[in-house]
């Protein structure tokens, strides 16, 4: 997402949508807590990356759309919104082979699958001109191939536990699971922003 406007956008609701080629929404009951993000502040001209892992009905996901809500409008010299900006992004991509014990809806009934799989370990720096710490703070990773094109993203909830943006700049980690292999560890994207967006 890009501000265009000469003004800052503060608490922009956004409602996303998962569909198949022919626009049938992919999205279930269990997906629903990632249909909707509020994005905190954005700066004329800076870009904000949102992601997640969720789940879908079934393979062939070609379209991802997206509502944005009523936003606030700010002058950018505003200074209750703290802007934060990341750098130094360096990840580690690796498979994972081991048993895994699922269970089928009730805790009688469980199976144990081999789960085949990468995951993401990322760091980076978060520069906060903010002059207080801010505690658990939260970051979005964009995921890219070696084409440039998006093929994942990570969920706020996968930045470490009780991340706390110090005023100046603080390294943070982002470690999700179950990612596409093409991604490319030189094109990752990150974003933070304080717990209280």
């Amino acid at each position: 997402m890009e501000n265009t406007s000469k003004k800052m956008a503060v608490s922009v609701p956004i409602t996303l949508g998962i569909r198949d080629g022919k626009g049938k929404s992919l999205a279930t009951k269990a997906s629903a807590y990632a249909h909707h993000r509020t994005i905190g502040g954005l700066m004329p001209g800076a870009r904000f990356g949102i992601g997640d892992n969720t789940y879908v009905r079934r393979a062939g996901a070609k379209k991802i759309d997206f509502k944005l809500g009523r936003t606030e409008w700010l002058p950018p010299t505003d200074q209750r919104v703290v802007q934060l900006t990341a750098s130094d992004v360096k990840a580690d991509l690796y498979p994972v082979d081991k048993e895994q014990l699922y269970l089928l809806g009730d805790p009688t009934r469980m199976e144990v699958h081999r789960d085949q799989r990468y995951d993401l370990d990322i760091t980076f720096k978060v520069h906060s001109r903010h002059p207080l710490p801010l505690n658990d703070g939260k970051a979005n990773a964009i995921l890219r191939d070696k084409h440039g094109k998006i093929v994942g993203g990570t969920h706020p909830s996968d930045t470490d536990t009780w991340a706390r943006f110090a005023p100046g700049w603080s390294v943070h980690r982002i470690e999700t699971g179950g990612v596409p292999p093409t991604v490319d560890a030189s094109r990752i994207e990150v974003y933070p922003q304080p717990s209280y967006y």
